[in-house]
């Protein structure tokens, strides 16, 4: 079965606590159902509000929430069905895990042989079986926390509401409940809404993302998008890692003097790695902003209006951003490897002539060699015959006197 795309809706919700200044304004959205929504912002920018609005701790100053298709600001907050996370646990001191996660079942009239199963399996959700005995007082952090997320699961809510839950933990331990509570969520396909003012953890947990500022969304977008296409200098700053410059200046200002001048800098820079010869010498110029880098593909500069692209690369810069970065870095990883494939196939080449070099110069020593051989033989051959004639003449004075002697 489908999944509906307004399972909660805000519908042209207001929120004032003194009747005159609005701390949500005109706020629309639709969540779906088993979408996982954070709802981000700096301090008293109205996520919280929101939030506590959609539990029914607050009423709505106009307009009206939907949930699975029913108005909710009138109905109280325990039979709206939603679980709720706070960031300070709020559990029970003077009840162990078990009651605490029997509390809700209770107030809901559900049967202690139903209600054990279903503790039985939240507590198993968030690996804590074997401590439903326990204080809340003999548990660490992490554990109290996986405590009062088991304890928004424990009903089957329809919409679980987390508020700010990861605050008080440290780093390392932040890190693993967000993986902990991504991954109950895709286990069991719960709806989330989820309040932070971290924007690492909103873009490691989210299917979507509403940034808030002043009362309002100022963008809804899968995290992707919303890092890479920010639609004003708000979200840009809020989201960008590390934090981005932002400078305010006119249209027309942008193409006739900072990037003019930016890229005339950029070219002219020193302590840039000088390019091997035979290569093209250029340097990549990052623009972080995808709309502003299709301006500036369709701006000119200067009087004779020269396209910003020409320009630039008439000083040997190249202009990227965000989605064309890799692919020119993944073109200069091949033109290197070309180089680098033509520069040893010269070497090679040119080690290839020292070597027939050699050869010929080791083919004529070998011929010097034999005919000196061969030389040494008949020298040899002659000196032999020459003894051995002078051998065989002596042998033969020898027998005649010996033949002598014996008359």
């Amino acid at each position: 079965m489908a999944s509906k795309k307004d399972f909660v809706k805000f519908d042209k919700v207001d929120k004032s606590y003194d009747g005159k200044v609005l701390v949500v304004k005109d706020l629309q959205l639709d969540i779906a159902e088993g979408e996982f929504i954070t709802m981000l912002g700096p301090s008293g920018s109205g996520k919280t509000t929101c939030l506590m609005m959609l539990a029914g701790f607050e009423t709505p100053t106009n307009g009206e929430i939907y949930l699975d298709g029913k108005a909710i600001s009138s109905i109280p907050p325990h039979k709206r069905g939603i679980g709720m996370v706070f960031q300070n646990y709020a559990l029970f001191p003077h009840m162990t895990v078990y009651e605490n996660l029997a509390f809700p079942l209770r107030v809901r009239k559900i049967p202690k042989d139903e209600a054990d199963k279903k503790i039985d399996k939240a507590l198993s959700m968030v690996s804590l079986q074997g401590f439903a005995a326990r204080m809340p007082g003999q548990l660490s952090g992490g554990q109290q926390q996986r405590v009062a997320v088991a304890r928004s699961l424990v009903f089957d809510p329809q919409l679980v509401l987390m508020d700010e839950p990861l605050g008080a933990l440290d780093k390392n331990l932040r890190e693993s409940m967000q993986y902990e509570i991504k991954h109950i969520h895709e286990s069991i396909g719960v709806t989330v809404v989820y309040v932070t003012h971290d924007q690492s953890e909103a873009l490691t947990m989210s299917n979507r993302i509403a940034v808030f500022n002043d009362g309002k969304v100022q963008q809804l977008s899968n995290p992707a998008e919303l890092y890479e296409k920010p639609v004003n200098s708000f979200v840009a700053e809020f989201i960008g890692n590390p934090k981005m410059n932002i400078i305010k200046i006119e249209k027309k200002d942008v193409i006739n003097k900072p990037i003019k001048t930016k890229i005339d800098d950029t070219s002219s820079r020193e302590g840039y790695i000088s390019a091997e010869e035979g290569t093209v010498d250029f340097v990549l110029m990052y623009i972080p902003l995808e709309n502003l880098y299709h301006f500036l593909l369709t701006s000119e500069i200067g009087a004779n209006r020269t396209p910003v692209i020409q320009y630039a690369f008439s000083k040997k810069v190249i202009l990227v951003s965000p989605q064309t970065l890799m692919a020119y870095l993944e073109t200069i990883r091949h033109s290197m490897k070309l180089f680098s494939l033509q520069t040893d196939t010269k070497n090679i080449l040119a080690t290839h002539e020292k070597i027939k070099v050699e050869i010929r110069k080791f083919i004529e020593s070998f011929d010097d060699v034999t005919k000196r051989l061969d030389q040494t033989v008949k020298s040899f051959e002659a000196l032999k015959t020459t003894r051995v004639n002078k051998l065989e003449k002596s042998f033969e004075e020898l027998d005649s006197v010996n033949k002598e002697l014996e008359d």
